[in-house]
């Protein structure tokens, strides 16, 4: 089961940062429900959410 870490609204849209749990890979991006960027690394992804959708 997916949980959100972190989101925000952006002028775009909704972008949300959620742990997938056991899944591979475990960290995701959504835009507006649709995934965006994904890693198994929280550091790597933490990073590109807060530098690329603002």
């Amino acid at each position: 089961m997916e949980t959100t870490i972190k989101s925000k609204r952006v002028s775009y849209g909704l972008v949300e940062l959620r742990d997938a749990g056991t899944a591979s890979p475990r960290y995701r991006i959504y835009l507006n429900g649709s995934v965006r960027e994904y890693s198994d690394d929280l550091n790597t992804i933490m990073s590109i959410f807060d530098r690329k959708y603002y």
